[in-house]
């Protein structure tokens, strides 16, 4: 179902490169992984594996440098989510919340239970949004500054959900997957800092995901319909919804993030059927973003304020690569270590 597309850039990259050894080069590595995030200085996060079934979260810095975050004793894989503006990193390993420091300290956040954590996105004050019990059934968490942990409320009859997003103002958005008319359909939320949750799922859809909230509180993400087609949105704060396009002669286009500007990056069908990263102006207008020259499909994940863009680029061979689309619309293959 069309839901499995809202968690592409997770499980495809996570199933995909998990089946991988990263090809041996050496001089310059080139690495199977993701870029999921990029601070407003530069420094994008994310993950390479480094053969051995080892996956490294890294901080890739301005300068094109890669560096490896610390791990924890033991574990052999780790993801590097989310960056806020502070330079305080987060993600997971192996399925243990964790917070990297800008002095490179790594700090376990909090947990209930045994179950998996992914905390997925921070602001500047400290609060994290994400999820606990993996990709199979996910509940949405926040994490308040010092690392205690607590669930977010689900819809009325929900049994799953996400938290993809924060703003500044502690404004999460996700999903929340509810009975509607005897069948469990997944509703974009938003959910307030007084601990409210607002169903943003538009007439007519029989499924949606809000990813992204900015500083402004504009919120986007995509929804679909039973017979297959896609709408790509923006909510607005004043309680209205604009529809963002797809490429031209494509269709399915797919927002992922927006930055403080109203730039907003996803992806998108081309006229052929193929995934392109594609940014939106703040006005609508759609552009597509170049791939590298052996892409078969891109996908994006983060944008910053100055408008760089994250992802991965998957090969014509199935290899996900990390990249980072410049301003100028270029195409940077990150390294590996």
């Amino acid at each position: 179902m069309l839901r499995k597309r809202t968690l592409a850039a997770v499980t495809a990259a996570v199933a995909l490169a998990s089946t991988l050894v990263g090809p041996a080069h050496a001089v310059t590595p080139q690495p199977t992984g993701v870029a999921y995030d990029v601070g407003d200085n530069g420094v994008v996060v994310g993950y390479v594996d480094t053969g051995a079934g080892q996956r490294r979260a890294v901080r890739w810095n301005p300068d094109g440098s890669v560096t490896p975050l610390r791990e924890r004793p033991g574990a052999t894989t780790a993801r590097a989510y989310g960056i806020n503006r502070r330079g305080v990193i987060v993600g997971e390993s192996q399925g243990v919340p964790v917070q990297w420091n800008p002095d490179g300290g790594l700090v376990e956040l909090g947990r209930a239970g045994s179950a998996a954590y992914d905390p997925f996105r921070g602001n500047d004050h400290g609060t994290v949004a994400g999820w606990s019990g993996g990709l199979s059934t996910p509940r949405p968490v926040k994490w308040r500054p010092g690392g205690k942990v607590a669930e977010l409320p689900l819809l009325r009859g929900g049994r799953n959900g996400q938290a993809w997003g924060i703003n500044a103002s502690g404004v999460v958005v996700g999903d929340s997957e509810i009975l509607q008319n005897g069948a469990y359909e997944w509703h974009a939320v938003r959910w307030n800092p007084d601990g409210s949750v607002t169903d943003l799922a538009p007439p007519g859809a029989v499924g949606s995901t809000a990813y992204d909230v900015n500083d402004h509180g504009v919120v986007v993400g995509p929804s679909w319909k039973a017979d297959n087609s896609w709408r790509a949105l923006r909510w607005n704060p004043d309680g209205s919804v604009t529809d963002l396009p797809p490429l031209p002669g494509g269709a399915s286009p797919y927002p992922i993030s927006i930055n403080a500007g109203g730039v907003v990056a996803g992806y998108s069908q081309d006229a052929a059927g193929t995934w392109r990263a594609v940014r939106w102006s703040p006005g609508g207008a759609i552009t597509a973003l170049p791939g590298l020259p052996d892409s078969a499909e891109d996908y994006v994940w983060s944008i910053n304020r100055s408008g760089v863009i994250v992802g991965y680029s998957v090969s014509a061979s199935g290899e996900s690569r990390p990249v980072k689309w410049n301003p100028d619309g270029s195409i940077t293959r990150l390294p590996g270590l």
